[in-house]
């Protein structure tokens, strides 16, 4: 079995998943815990510059947005390893070179501004055109196939249009100002989620609940 031919089969979300999902939908973010840190996301489609300001006020602010890799090629945002005459060899996502929108912003690095840009990443209606290159905003490109819960940038994706109908989302690593260095401990990221009354959600979790995982990431070959 290729990498192109990995059955695609949704996980069945948890409580806390579907949870998740409804805050994305109601337009709030909401905090992924993964196995390196925990990061913040919201649905791009959605995407307001409070939103944005608070994401960048508690994180480092290096804002990504998670962007199915045919909307990337669509748009023609390259990956950022191609720059330098290589190409990432990651079979779930790729980081991008930078964005900023065309029209309707400053420098693009304000939170007003990059909020536009993830909208116009996130309108399917958009063209080339519609950005310029290099800019503020990461894209990362992710591919459709590949079973969500695998990478957060995947699953990010998945989450956005679980929520929205739209599989573009923002997220950057949390960063919590009692230690801004070292990635926050679960008792660090519980007690903010409480603080700031935001929900959290496992990628474990998640990914232990979809019972064909084993099957679909075994074998790169028959």
């Amino acid at each position: 079995m290729t990498v192109a031919e990995l059955a695609i089969e949704r996980p069945n979300l948890t409580r806390e998943g579907s949870e998740g999902v409804g805050q994305l939908a109601a337009g709030r973010s909401i905090i992924i815990v993964h196995p390196l840190g925990a990061a913040i996301v919201f649905a791009a489609a959605t995407a307001s510059t409070r939103q944005t300001a608070w994401a960048i006020r508690h994180s480092s602010g290096f804002l990504q947005v998670a962007v199915p890799a045919p909307t990337c090629d669509r748009l023609l945002i390259p990956q950022a390893a191609e720059m330098y005459g290589r190409r990432q060899r990651s079979v779930g996502s790729h980081q991008c070179v930078g964005v900023d929108a065309a029209s309707g912003i400053g420098t693009g690095i304000s939170a007003a501004d990059r909020t536009r840009t993830a909208r116009v990443l996130a309108d399917p209606s958009s063209t080339m055109s519609d950005l310029t290159r290099p800019g503020h905003l990461i894209p990362v490109a992710v591919d459709p196939e590949m079973p969500p819960a695998t990478e957060l940038p995947t699953f990010a994706s998945f989450l956005a249009d679980a929520a929205t109908g739209n599989p573009t989302a923002v997220f950057t690593e949390l960063a919590l100002d009692i230690d801004p260095v070292n990635s926050p401990t679960r008792q660090d990221i519980a007690w903010f989620a409480r603080a700031h009354g935001v929900r959290t959600l496992s990628m474990t979790n998640e990914w232990d609940s979809c019972p064909q995982r084993a099957e679909r990431m075994v074998g790169t070959s028959t």
